[in-house]
Order: structure tokens, then sequence, then C-alpha cells
């Protein structure tokens, strides 16, 4: 209640503009939170990053409403209140750039273990922490009046500097490992780093205006829209998950240091498909992909996954390490299209070769060796049934 009637005692003119724009940006941000949640994408390091980011903006909106609430209002308490919001404001200004820097090499490289080794990326929230607690008593960054009114002191340009040092470093970033993204992402990632650097310029501009965590907030919700383009999470042809989605259920699975690790990745192609496409139109290979999404499906457990890799191959995920069981599950599944083939439905037989890899504790590996394993076993059984082999592996 207290904060309420001291916003409203500092609700004139553009001031109540101030202070709403704080609060749509929160809601706005919390919205993101809430939908990227609720899509499961925690599973992904990179996701995290980006929660990380979001999570950070919500504090210092909060931050920037204490700040203006209790601005120029009397009193010690007050006044306590105006000193710690805007030391917390300052301290905290240069940790976004952890979450930000993480995400960004994360969407470049895709590696946990990379990211681990790229310690420099805490230096910038290093330095204004270092800056600040130097600075206590000082009016070296802020200072109050006797009425309790904010100004800047000197500091304010260094920790600005470092923002846009951050900036520039995250152009320069793009610009050399911009083989790594296609140039929709290239772009979304260069005009992303232009918002944050607008918002701090204008601030630095405008004595009393507040849009760094605004358009802070405004960043978070384009790479959320950024995702939600690029992420459609199911195939529309098959009904499946796609790629992206199981390689970030992967990749946590791969990266997460507990016990129940064992899972299996099971790469599946689809024996002579080129020519059921050519000899019987591409509808009729569609119906036949559709079939097999069908029965991967139908045939694997709860916890399991299938996703369409691309064209004509499929990819699961099963949950255990059990060799047997994986066998016994792909089995079934190789059963059910024998089932389709006695039944005559299709002038052509419908096959399929697959190659699996079982990720554990005691051989711990990244996922693009797994992948490699199990393609090259799945191409081992396709030169089998090419030479006469048993058509089920």
């Amino acid at each position: 209640m207290e904060i309420c009637r001291l916003a409203k005692r500092n609700t004139e003119g553009w001031h109540v503009e101030r202070i709403e724009l704080q609060l749509y940006s929160i809601l706005l941000v919390l919205i993101v939170m809430a939908g990227t949640v609720a899509k499961r994408r925690v599973y992904s390091p990179e996701n995290k990053a980006f929660l990380g980011q979001c999570a950070t903006i919500l504090f210092m909106l909060v931050l920037d409403i204490l700040t203006f609430v209790y601005e120029g209002v009397p009193g010690a308490f007050s006044r306590r209140v105006n000193v710690a919001a805007n030391f917390l404001y300052f301290l905290f200004v240069l940790v976004m750039v952890s979450p930000w820097l993480s995400y960004l090499d994360l969407l470049l490289f895709n590696s946990t273990d990379r990211l681990k080794r790229r310690l420099f990326y805490l230096q910038p929230a290093l330095i204004g922490f270092v800056v600040m607690f130097a600075s206590v008593g000082t009016p070296f960054v802020f200072y109050l009046d006797g009425d309790n009114h904010y100004h800047r002191g000197p500091g304010v340009w260094l920790l600005t500097g470092i923002s846009w040092l951050v900036i520039c470093f995250t152009w320069y970033f793009i610009l050399r490992n911009r083989a790594r993204l296609d140039f929709r992402t290239r772009g979304i990632v260069g005009i992303l780093a232009v918002i944050p650097f607008a918002g701090n310029s204008l601030q630095l501009l405008f004595v009393g205006t507040s849009l760094v965590w605004p358009f802070a907030g405004l960043t978070v919700t384009i790479i959320f829209i950024f995702l939600e383009i690029r992420s459609e999470p199911t195939d529309y042809l098959t009904g499946l998950i796609n790629r992206v989605q199981l390689d970030q259920l992967l990749e946590y699975r791969v990266n997460r240091k507990a016990k129940n690790r064992l899972f299996t990745i099971v790469m599946i192609d689809m024996n002579g498909f080129k020519a059921i496409n050519d000899g019987f139109g591409h509808l009729t290979g569609d119906h036949v992909l559709s079939l097999t999404a069908r029965i991967l499906q139908k045939e694997l457990d709860k916890n399991d996954r299938a996703a369409r890799f691309g064209g004509d191959e499929f990819l699961l995920y099963l949950a255990t390490g059990d060799e047997a069981a994986v066998r016994e599950r792909m089995g079934r599944i190789q059963g059910q299209l024998d089932a389709v083939n006695e039944s005559g439905k299709y002038p052509f037989r419908i096959g399929m070769s697959w190659g699996y890899a079982i990720s554990g504790v005691e051989a711990p590996q990244t996922l693009e060796q797994l992948y490699v394993e199990a393609d090259r076993m799945m191409y081992a059984r396709k030169r089998e049934i090419r030479e006469g082999g048993p058509a089920n592996g």
C-alpha cells in the first residue's frame, strides 16, 4: 500500500507514462517466459540462457519502478530505499550481458562444453560489481541530493561504455561466425543488438527517461517470436515433432549430470522411397510417410519421442539404455510394417533401415557422436539389404 501511495504521489505528467511503460514491459516479459516454459523449451541450454535474460530484465524493471516511486520522497526510509534501489540497479546493470552472450554462443555453436570455457562472458558483470562496491559512499556512479533526487556521476559513462563494447563485440562475433547462421537469423540477431544500444543512448540523451529495460523487454519479445517461427512444434505432414524440438531434448539429456542419462537414439531411413515417389507419385509417398509416422507413435512407449528428421528419415528418442529393449521396440515397428505389406494395400513393399546409439554415464558422448554412430549402423543395414540380406535388419 505504501508503494501505491508513493506511486500516486509521483504520477504527474510524463511520470505516469514512465511507470506504465515499466509495468507493460513486465507484463510482456512474463508472457514471453510463460510461453517459453509452456512450449517445454526449458530442455534447451540455449533457451535456459534466454530465460536468464528474461529474469534479469524483470528484476531490473522492478528496481526501475522503485527508483521512480521513491524519487524525491522525503524521509529517512524513502532515502534508504532510493539509495538501495539505485545501487542494486547499477550493480546488476551489466549482469544481463552474460546470459545474452551465452545465448548467442549457443545459437552459433550449440555446444555447452564450449560455453563452459567462455568464462570471459562473466567479465562485464564482474567489472560492474567492482566499480559499484569500490564507489560505495562516493558520487562516482550516482548520488542523491538533500531532497532525495537522483543525479548521475561520471561512472555512469564507464558502465555505459562497457555496454556499448559488448554490443560491438556482438556484431563482430556475428560477422566472424556468419557462415554458421542463415541470412534471416543473422539479420535478426544483428537487429537485436541495436535495440538495447538505442535504448541506452536515448536514456543518456534525455535525462529522467527510463528506456533501457523496456527496450530489453522488446528484444526478448522479438527473440521469442523468432523462436516461434523457427521452431514450429510439429511436422505438417506426419504430425510428429520436428528435428529442432527433438534436438533440444537430446542436447538436454546428453549434457544432463544425472544418473538416469541412459537413453537411445535411433535413425530410420525408408528403403526404396525414391522409387515409390518416382513410380507412384509424391502423394503416395506422402501417404507412406504418414503411415510410418502413425506406426512409430503407436509402438513407442509413453516416454519415447519420434521426429521427422527430414525427407524420408525419422529420428527416435527411446528413454532406455537397454539394447534388448531397443531391438524389441524396433521389432514391433517392423512387424507393423510387415502387416501392412501382407495386407496388399500398396503395390510395393514398405521397408526401413535403422541404426541406434546408446548414451550412458559409463561412456559419455556428444550428440554429434551419437548421430554418427547411429548413422553408420543404419547405412550398414541398407548395404546388407541391397546385397540380399534381411529387410528387417
